[in-house]
């Protein structure tokens, strides 16, 4: 097969995020005017907690990048658009099945203590989007949760066609 196959989805902010970033703002001005004020020990408290903040407020902007080349599904996370780490590399031999979230195999596993579940989607509520993997290796038994489009889910299909089941 040839091709690279990549998506792109954004996961949706989550509820808690502006009130985190104003708390956090609001925490660094109080330790900003207590140094000034009260005694400068507090700038050792105001700068660390400004480190802190730096590379946490980055973290409530995520991006999934799926990308499948010959037979191995890269997934990687996204912060703020800047920064990349490599979250997940799956081997599609290692994988059972690919199906819609709803059907009965990712359905059963997704609850069961066996496996463990890594969400990569969107979280946006939307299940008719979102597609399982049943993924086995030495270390563990996985339920992946993912968002890819058509031209991906054709890729799949067409690398190994009994595993990968699409959505009607």
């Amino acid at each position: 097969m040839d091709g690279i196959f990549e998506c792109i989805v954004a996961r949706k902010t989550p509820a808690y995020a502006l009130p985190a970033k104003i708390g956090m703002s609001l925490f660094l001005t109080l330790t900003l005017f207590a140094t000034l004020i009260i005694n400068p020990i507090f700038f050792v408290l105001t700068i660390g907690f400004g480190v802190f903040m730096y590379f946490m407020i980055p973290r409530f902007n995520v991006e999934w990048e799926y990308t499948f080349l010959d037979g191995e599904l890269r997934i990687d996370r996204i912060f703020s658009r800047s920064s990349r780490k490599r979250y997940l590399e799956l081997l599609f031999d290692r994988v059972d099945a690919v199906a819609p979230v709803t059907s009965d195999d990712i359905a059963r596993n997704l609850n069961n203590p066996g496996y463990t579940k890594v969400d990569c989607s969107s979280k946006s509520g939307d299940d008719s989007k979102v597609y399982g993997i049943l993924y086995a290796d030495e270390k563990a038994r996985r339920v992946i949760l993912f968002e890819p489009d058509e031209k991906m889910l054709k890729a799949l299909r067409r690398y190994s066609p009994r595993k990968v089941t699409v959505a009607q």
